[in-house]
């Protein structure tokens, strides 16, 4: 009834569901160096992919750019993240321009200077955010007293990861059974309104599951797993655009049937900052010690 691929992807899912679960748990430099080495591939397909339509973005300061966005978001004391990550944007924008100075009389300088920063914003940028996920202790910012130590670490972020993991995991194997609908034919043509309903009723349930267990009210959960619901699909459909322009059928093979970095991760990239924020508005101000914007 389920497409081979269906299975396929799902073997991969289980395979590395464990090692994020891990590196979530333990967090510090276990978790950061994994990102900042997705954050490299990500952003190296990226740019491979628009080398192909002969741009020439600045490859390394887009590199150097990531990786202390990165690092700042980590490490940096709250009251000084926000303004050096604005900090790092402003010069990483100058510096493109700059860096357009020696292009060639085919290159234009608007167009490597929008990719080159448009790939950081993309990127690490939208990773940078399941650091902060993991900076909160979301059971201690609800005053819940019985989640076991595991929820401490990762609530945050698996109120992210299992929703949308069930979304896209869902909208495939409806989609692909009983998909009769395309959903954006012109930009996704394997995609069906029956399976993105089917993934929007996932999230939440999946949103659902993650936030009683920490403490959250069942409702306010919902919500969060209804935006997933619609932002994740709504991030996937946007890879596909630019898939789209760049004239490519995946941006990798690092995951195999699952393609690279941007095809596996653009669901969660979009959903992570969506998170964050629902958390920062309804909840984290009130949770003592608890990082905040």
């Amino acid at each position: 009834m389920f497409s081979m691929m269906f299975w396929k992807k799902t073997l991969v899912a289980l395979i590395c569901m464990p090692v994020l679960l891990l590196v979530l748990y333990y967090g510090g430099w276990w978790l950061l160096l994994p990102i900042m080495a997705i954050a490299l591939v990500g952003m190296g397909e990226y740019y491979s992919a628009t080398y192909r339509k002969n741009h020439r973005p600045a490859v390394g300061l887009g590199f150097m750019t990531g990786i202390l966005i990165l690092f700042v978001t980590q490490f940096a004391p709250p009251e000084l993240r926000e303004g050096s990550l604005l900090g790092l944007i402003i010069v990483m924008v100058g510096a493109t321009l700059v860096l357009q100075f020696g292009n060639r009389p085919d290159q234009s300088a608007v167009d490597n200077s929008a990719i080159t920063a448009f790939g950081v914003i993309y990127v690490p940028l939208m990773l940078s955010f399941l650091l902060r996920l993991r900076q909160i202790d979301l059971p201690a910012a609800l005053n819940y007293p019985g989640a076991l130590p595991f929820w401490h670490n990762t609530g945050a972020a698996l109120l992210v990861v299992v929703p949308v993991w069930m979304c896209d995991s869902v909208a495939m194997a409806v989609g692909s059974a009983w998909g009769r609908t395309k959903l954006a034919p012109t930009i996704s043509p394997n995609k069906s309104v029956e399976g993105a309903v089917a993934g929007f009723v996932a999230a939440i349930v999946g949103a659902i599951i993650i936030g009683v267990t920490v403490g959250m009210p069942w409702y306010l959960a919902a919500v969060l797993g209804a935006f997933e619901g619609i932002v994740g699909p709504l991030g996937d459909l946007g890879k596909s655009v630019l898939k789209r322009d760049l004239g490519i059928k995946d941006f990798g093979n690092l995951f195999g049937p699952h393609g690279g970095v941007l095809d596996r991760f653009d669901a969660i990239m979009f959903s992570l900052p969506l998170a964050y924020l629902y958390l920062w508005v309804f909840f984290i101000p009130h949770g003592a010690g608890v990082p905040c914007l």
